[in-house]
């Protein structure tokens, strides 16, 4: 809800609004690690529709006892033999990366009105690397040590082209994507001022473009490595098999942080489709928060398991949906419906300057007032369907405690709205007490955003859109002029503080503009 606007008969004074936006940008936290200066690589060119096919395989490494990699080298790793992880549990194999890609693909079906169709490969086998996993591994500050990914690359598939892959078959594609799924956990959260294991000789999450791997290997001319006619990988997706880290409390107790490769597996795929990043690419930083796909906040949104849709602007760029202009008239209401309701026709624009313009959105958690369901594949690989309502407490994006009483271990392959991933949800108001009468449902509401194409021409080839906090290429702006909106990262233990005083009140699934008089 608002601190400055009010909704009253479903109708949003959005001239007022729109008079109060000032350029300051919005409050933000480092969320995750920058990615070693590869976000600055030049981006593929958009596949806006059309279909993809994800060709993946699994590599682990020689096994070792190094304190400074997550795990043992192996997809085998200690800490996650527990009884309480609910959050990706072993055994990590090939149907288990099948599980993500399966999200992967209906997020992907969902976000572009179905202009995407996503299939996939995983081999069966896993390749084992010749080195241990800090061979792979680039530290400091410098990038000087990027190249140990394109060995990293290089190795896998050299592996993988060893392999008899004569029963090989890879369905018509547009584009293919190439996805190493390595063991271990991914660096790509921030670990410092925690009691999670330091790591720093894990590997980070990446996506390499051609040109990238040429780069990395030393060979401009790179065209690809060779796995049957016919077939080059001239790409390649570095992920972990994991994101979850071991810990101790207080007391030196054991414990997990349990987080999915959903939202980092999905960002990856984007990148690949051609979304640029909207954080910022040098130092990691949020740039828009939980309230688009291509930023840590959304990536890593109720703990990885699944990220947002993604904002107005990254549709529009990808050409999944088609804005309308219009005018400030009091006597012209317009009737936003729900993003995840509709397949187009859910933005409107206003133009203010030749490169400049608010794009307003209305985003709904739950829209149809029926809650949410999760499709779960368990380790025994059986399907469960979870429903969550909009008053249930222990499904919190930020304390995974009671996540065990509600859901059954296993890879989340599906929700029913992305959109749930949005700040909101059940707030027990100033007595911080649920149940009483100051309660409230935060469930959705107008988003307005500033878009400066200016900027984003600019930086687009380098993918630094809003790498410049004093004036992004793509920002989310307050209602009340006051920078109220905190879009810090996703996990508490990084959080300064995460409040959502938006116009993000208890909803509804449409919302109607209007222009009130302004006095």
């Amino acid at each position: 809800m608002s601190t400055g606007t009010e909704f009253n008969g479903r109708r949003i004074p959005i001239w007022c609004i729109l008079l109060l936006f000032v350029s300051a940008p919005l409050f933000a936290q480092e969320a995750f690690e920058s990615r070693l200066g590869f976000f600055g690589q030049p981006l593929d060119a958009p596949l806006t529709d059309g279909r993809v096919h994800i060709f993946a395989v699994m590599a682990d490494f020689q096994p070792d006892e190094n304190r400074f990699t997550s795990g043992n080298g192996t997809f085998d790793i200690p800490y996650l033999n527990r009884d309480d992880i609910v959050i990706d549990p072993l055994p990590h194999d090939r149907s288990y990366f099948e599980a993500h890609l399966e999200f992967a693909k209906n997020y992907f079906e969902q976000a572009s009105n179905g202009k995407i169709e996503i299939t996939y490969t995983v081999l069966p086998q896993v390749f084992t690397l010749p080195n241990e996993m800090k061979a792979y591994s680039p530290i400091g500050p410098d990038n000087s040590e990027n190249h140990k990914l394109g060995l990293l690359v290089h190795d896998t598939w050299a592996k993988v082209a060893q392999a008899d892959l004569s029963n090989l078959e890879i369905p018509e594609a547009d584009r293919i994507m190439f996805v190493i799924f390595h063991a271990g956990a991914g660096r790509d959260i921030e670990l410092t001022g925690t009691t999670l294991d330091n790591t720093p000789q894990d590997i980070p999450s990446v996506y390499l473009s051609q040109e990238a791997i040429g780069r990395l290997i030393g060979d401009p001319d790179f065209s690809g490595y060779p796995l049957v006619p016919g077939l080059w990988v001239t790409n390649s997706a570095i992920l972990p098999q994991t994101q979850s880290r071991r810990g101790e409390d207080v007391t030196g107790a054991e414990f997990v942080l349990q987080l999915s490769i959903n939202g980092i597996l999905t960002a990856s795929i984007g990148s690949f489709l051609g979304i640029p990043d909207l954080f910022n690419t040098e130092n990691g930083r949020s740039g828009i928060g939980r309230f688009g796909l291509m930023d840590g906040a959304g990536i890593f949104s109720y703990y990885g398991l699944f990220p947002p849709l993604p904002s107005a602007w990254e549709r529009i760029y990808m050409g999944w949906e088609q804005p309308f202009d219009i005018i400030l008239d009091p006597d012209q209401p317009i009737e936003l419906p729900a993003v995840s309701t509709v397949g187009d026709g859910a933005v409107a624009r206003h133009r203010i300057s030749r490169d400049e313009y608010f794009l307003v959105e209305n985003r709904h958690r739950d829209p149809d007032g029926a809650g949410l369901t999760l499709t779960i594949r368990k380790p025994d690989g059986t399907i469960e369907n979870v429903h969550i309502s909009a008053e249930e407490e222990r499904f919190d994006p930020f304390d995974q405690r009671k996540y065990k009483e509600i859901l059954p271990p296993g890879v989340l392959m599906n929700v029913s709205n992305f959109d749930w991933s949005l700040p909101g949800g059940l707030d027990a108001g100033e007595d911080r007490v649920v149940g009483t009468d100051d309660d409230r449902l935060l469930n959705g509401g107008i988003l307005i955003w500033h878009i400066d194409e200016a900027v984003i021409r600019s930086k687009i080839g380098s993918n630094k859109i809003n790498n410049n906090p004093d004036r992004p290429g793509v920002s989310l702006k307050e209602a009340d002029a006051v920078h109220q909106l905190c879009i810090g990262p996703c996990l508490r233990f990084l959080v300064v503080g995460q409040q959502f005083h938006r116009d993000h009140g208890n909803g509804s699934a449409h919302r109607t503009l209007s222009k009130p008089f302004c006095g």
